[in-house]
Parts: structure tokens; sequence; C-alpha cells
């Protein structure tokens, strides 16, 4: 399915245009998520257990999961996971754009590797920075 076709399905099943984003510093979460070996994912879980019926869509930021290395990014691919199994599309939130070829490495990246459905970009850098996405 298209994600605008999905989109606006999760959009009249659930009544609704919000779109949460999960911009999530490790430094602000609850403490007692920090007493886990993911904490980020357990937050994370949380709020997708408690708003899923009421949103059309995610946003995680990749800045929040890449500034934690390795082990936040595999956070971010086990975030993406679950809020697939909840039905629900990933706007992966990278702002990416650069020239032609960096642009298809950073779709790739995004589509294949962390399996989003949707990507924010940025044009400034014309039609190429924007196209493979």
């Amino acid at each position: 399915m298209k994600f605008a076709d999905w989109l606006n399905q999760t959009s009249r099943k659930n009544n609704s245009l919000l779109c949460v984003g999960l911009d999530t510093d490790i430094r602000q979460i609850p403490r007692k998520f920090l007493k886990s070996n993911d904490p980020v994912f357990l937050f994370n879980r949380e709020i997708v257990k408690t708003t899923r019926n009421f949103v059309c869509a995610y946003k995680p930021n990749m800045a929040f999961y890449e500034a934690q290395g390795p082990a936040g990014l595999k956070t971010l691919i086990k975030t993406i996971d679950l809020i697939h199994a909840a039905g629900l599309p990933v706007i992966l939130d990278g702002k990416r754009g650069d020239i032609g070829n960096s642009s298809a490495a950073y779709a790739r990246s995004i589509f294949e590797v962390f399996k989003a459905d949707a990507a924010t970009v940025s044009p400034y850098m014309g039609h190429d920075s924007v196209q493979p996405f």
C-alpha cells in the first residue's frame, strides 16, 4: 500500500490527524525507565501503547537515536518494528538533503535498513537532494 493511502486509512480509522514525534532524549525520560538495558525503547513502547488508538502516524527523530551510537540505532529499529506491529506508519525524521548520490544512500538507509514508510527531507540542495525519497 502506498504511504499516502496507509496514512489516510489510519487517519480515518483513529479519527485523527495527530502524528506523535518520538524525539526521545534519554536525559529527559522518567527515571523509572532508566533501570532497564534499553530505557529509550521502554519509554517509546509506553508512548505507543498509550497513544496508538489516537494517532495516524509516528515520527521518530533520528538525531536522538544516532546520538546514542550503535545501541541507539538498534533502539530505533526496535521502535519502528513496534510501531509497525501496531499497524501504524512511520515517518523517519532525518531531515536529509545532499547531492544526488548521497541522498540516494540516505534513502536506502531510511527505507531499507530502518524500514521507515516516509522521511523528512531538506530541499535546499535542489531537486536531486529530494528525488531519491
